[in-house]
């Protein structure tokens, strides 16, 4: 299996140049090198890593300093309104920027670029928002704010109070109810939530808007080239290297330096305190990134002064390069204390059930699983007193059953490997099918067509077979336990598993908040008298408000990613929280709910350590 190799020479080529989207190419991946077992060769010397060490360092601005850069900055953008909606709203007016604000409009109005690892709390929407006007846009040119979907109706919200009291761009919002507005003589800000970039019909939006500047909010979702929204935004530097690029988040990086080192090299360019060369990232990856062994830090030890790890040495660099901003305090100083909750004891039904998955990867209803990612994930559900099984309404044959399986096998295998390269008008698995549509006859049209050696067999089944999904519910121990504690309890009871978080609220009777495009508006008229239950998908990430309203948490199924703790700890520490301490309760009583929080202990510690950035995971005192 191959991967994509991006080469950000191209993506950081001097003005007048363009790289040819024909200059990438997949490389074969090569497993990594060990001697004796777990044992790695050392870091080498590069010529990226000379470059990196001859970077000029800033000193990171003191209290006074950072005083200095709000006054400053604040002045700069602020308007004077005697006569704002702020209170009709039922908020306090925005008057004065917050510390990490300041910063990082200071920084990217000198580098014409910013990478920021800026936690939950510390005011990245309304930062979006001014980082036009920062980056020195001129009256006519577009920036595009690329945001979660989640986001998009705070982002209206926040710009209508900001906008009393700063002077902020016109701005179009692009989702199902279009908001516009115009301002005489300023750049235009274009916000697009990531869900709409994904689509078929916007693979050539951002050429078509041809942007100056492209600000990512939780640039995160940026992490994979490979998939068709961030294959179009290093598109666009690949045909227009002169783009400005601005990129934040609280989770910029969970298990890898490879989660953002290209987004490095868009925002700084040369001056990027990370390799610029992805074999490079890979070396220094070796012995930065969370695992049991380590390779040895060798010539990144250079990095280092004395009495440093090489973590730390490493942070240090990234910290003090200009353009990158790191907040390594809660936006908040109320405590957060994270404890386990103790489940009931695991009824035979499901221990049994799980036994059997362990040792020989089958599950209750007799199903074989070949991944060990899908026994875990089964195992999951067991934990929760459930599993998930294929059904087949329309009584198929059995025969015709393998059939369809294996044809759809090959067929998505064949898909996934076309869309590495993620070309314009070929970077989703909807436009690429369809070009094997017209290649075969099925459909017609002057599109790009794909000679798909496995569409014709897959074409002819796809409809032969409508399987469904349902849930084989074994126990309501771990729901009923959490329906008892919402009803004794007032908080958020997260769920991952859509079948869990029904049977929660079927029990206690309490709300349940799941997706859609009312769900933002759903959750945030609760009042806050009686427990809600959330889904983690829906509302774990850029959900503000629900700290006015909670300061007690459950989590009921606990994530592996450091990133999805620091997004769902923060729906309820962070600034607005008026409550002394927030609490939050987790399950660990199987093996597989405590490998996924060790897992995330050991991706949170990678985060502090590479990048200073205080993780509420550990604050919380979860070790």
């Amino acid at each position: 299996m191959g991967h994509l190799v991006i080469p950000i020479d191209k993506l950081v080529a001097p003005p007048n140049t363009r790289a040819k989207l024909s200059d990438w190419q997949v490389a074969e991946s090569a497993p990594p090198r060990t001697f004796g077992g777990n044992f790695k060769p050392e870091v080498k010397d590069s010529e990226e890593l000379r470059r990196v060490l001859a970077l000029p360092r800033r000193t990171l601005p003191d209290t006074a300093k950072s005083e200095a850069f709000i006054i400053y900055m604040t002045d700069k953008y602020k308007r004077h309104n005697t006569n704002c909606i702020c209170a009709t709203k039922r908020r306090k007016c925005i008057t004065k920027l917050r510390r990490a604000q300041a910063w990082a409009l200071y920084e990217m109005s000198h580098t014409k670029g910013l990478l920021g690892s800026i936690g939950v709390g510390h005011g990245k929407t309304l930062l979006g928002l001014l980082a036009p006007m920062a980056l020195g846009l001129k009256p006519g040119q577009i920036a595009v704010l690329l945001v979660p979907p989640s986001n998009v109706g705070e982002i209206i919200d926040e710009y209508e109070l900001a906008s009393q009291h700063f002077n902020l761009t016109s701005i179009t919002v692009h989702s199902s109810g279009n908001y516009t507005r115009r301002v005489p003589g300023t750049p235009a800000l274009h916000v697009m939530p990531y869900s709409r970039l994904s689509r078929p019909e916007a693979t050539a939006w951002i050429s078509q808007v041809n942007p100056a500047a492209i600000i990512a909010d939780e640039c995160d979702k940026l992490r994979n080239p490979q998939t068709a929204t961030t294959s179009r935004v290093l598109r666009q530097f690949a045909n227009e290297p002169t783009t400005l690029f601005c990129g934040w988040t609280g989770s910029l990086t969970d298990s890898s330096i490879e989660d953002y080192a290209h987004l490095s090299t868009l925002a700084l360019r040369y001056e990027s305190p990370l390799p610029n060369k992805p074999i490079v990232v890979k070396d220094w990856a070796r012995a930065l990134d969370p695992g049991e062994f380590v390779a040895p830090a060798g010539a990144l030890l250079n990095m280092c002064a004395p009495g440093e790890n090489v973590r730390q040495g490493f942070q240090r660099r990234l910290r003090e390069t200009q353009g990158v901003i790191t907040t390594t305090e809660a936006a908040i100083s109320a405590p957060l204390v994270i404890s386990e909750r103790t489940a009931p004891p695991i009824p035979r039904v499901v221990s049994d059930a799980l036994s059997e998955l362990r040792r020989s990867m089958v599950r209750p209803d007799g199903e074989e699983f070949v991944e060990a990612l899908e026994v875990a994930k089964c195992a999951r559900e067991l934990a929760c007193g459930f599993y998930y099984r294929w059904i087949f309404p329309k009584g198929e044959p059995e025969a015709l059953i393998i059939d369809w399986f294996a044809k759809r096998k090959r067929w998505n295998k064949e898909l996934r490997d076309f869309l590495r390269d993620r070309k314009e008008g070929l970077d989703s698995p909807k436009l690429a099918t369809d070009a094997a549509k017209r290649y075969w006859g099925d459909i017609e049209g002057d599109a790009p067509k794909w000679k798909a050696e496995h569409w014709p067999a897959w074409r002819d089944v796809e409809s032969l077979v409508k399987p469904d999904q349902e849930a084989v519910r074994l126990s309501d121990y771990l729901a009923a336990d959490a329906a008892e504690w919402g009803l004794t309890n007032r908080g958020i009871i997260w769920y991952g598993h859509v079948e869990l978080g029904q049977w929660i609220a079927e029990l206690s009777g309490l709300n349940r908040h799941s997706g859609g495009p009312k769900a933002r508006d759903k959750i945030l008229a609760e009042t806050g008298e009686r427990s809600i239950i959330a889904s983690i998908h829906s509302h774990g990430r850029g959900r503000n408000g629900l700290q006015f309203l909670f300061d007690n948490q459950l989590i009921a199924s606990p994530p592996s990613s450091a990133t999805a703790w620091e997004q769902l700890l923060g729906r309820l520490h962070r600034i607005g929280q008026e409550s002394g301490t927030i609490r939050a309760q987790y399950y660990a009583h199987t093996e597989e709910f405590e490998s996924a929080i060790r897992q995330a202990l050991l991706r949170a510690e990678y985060v502090s350590g590479t990048m200073g950035a205080a993780q509420k995971i550990l604050a919380g005192g979860l070790r």
